[in-house]
């Protein structure tokens, strides 16, 4: 049913979690998880990736030498071209799925019958210190009830800033504007149709998911959809107050979106 693809670069206990997370869901149907690990310096987390090779079916792909860790688009291509599903869930490592988020997206996809979709949903920003990788796997974590911070992923505020947008995503007229990798889903047909994601926007952050996103509306057909419920639990990672994230034109990605999506 679902390949999970997971970029993976910095801290393991991220990862743990994300894992975590993946391996209480309440799903019954196969699913696989591919992390592509973005040349993570010193050793591999070889314990996290023995440990959840267990309860997951799990692959991981270590690249090295690369010029930049931040090298998501061709990340992400890696593992599209690994997967064995008809869908694609994309995660971040530093993002903790509840134990309904695959459960969730099959009902929606179900309900749609057969049809193209591009699902999203959104982040709820929360502070790690409630949420630690042995309360996920012993089913103890309160997931409404974590407190939620101020990100400077999300411009320094509470709550998914993209809300009001997604919630009317499905008449919007650039709804590719508020993709996000960190929880979007689509079919792995779509994505090859339109050739993946454009490895050009390597070497900076953001903007290949909205890119990519455009291609799969405008040229594959996929119907924007936003899925209530479908969460993932965000805490910032090492990049994410260091980022220069307001002042969009020092962004060379932001540049190159604009080259390729009319207005």
């Amino acid at each position: 049913m679902f390949t999970v693809l997971i970029p993976f670069h910095g801290e393991s206990a991220w990862l743990a979690r994300c894992l975590a997370g993946l391996s209480r869901q309440e799903f019954d149907e196969p699913f696989e998880v591919v992390v592509i690990d973005n040349d993570t310096p010193g050793p591999a987390p070889s314990g996290v990736f023995e440990r959840y090779r267990e309860t997951l079916q799990l692959s991981v792909v270590r690249r090295s030498g690369l010029p930049s860790p931040l090298a998501m688009a061709s990340a992400r291509n890696r593992g599209l071209a690994l997967a064995q599903h008809d869908w694609v869930v994309h995660m971040d490592a530093d993002c903790v799925p509840g134990p309904e988020h695959l459960h969730r997206l099959q009902a929606r996809i179900t309900a749609a019958r057969g049809e193209s979709l591009l699902l999203f949903g959104v982040r709820r920003f929360i502070n790690s210190e409630h949420l630690d990788e042995q309360s996920i796997l012993d089913g103890a974590i309160d997931w409404a009830k974590l407190p939620e911070i101020a990100s400077p992923s999300n411009y320094g505020a509470k709550g998914d800033r993209r809300l009001p947008e997604l919630l009317r995503v499905s008449e919007s007229e650039q709804p590719w504007a508020y993709a996000q990798t960190c929880n979007l889903t689509h079919r792995l047909d779509a994505a090859c149709a339109v050739g993946g994601f454009d490895d050009a926007f390597d070497g900076a952050w953001g903007y290949e998911d909205i890119e990519f996103a455009h291609r799969l509306i405008t040229i594959a057909g996929a119907r924007p959809t936003f899925v209530p419920g479908i969460e993932v639990h965000h805490q910032d990672s090492e990049y994410s107050s260091q980022l220069e994230r307001k002042d969009k034109t020092m962004n060379p990605n932001w540049h190159r979106a604009c080259e390729f999506i009319p207005g």
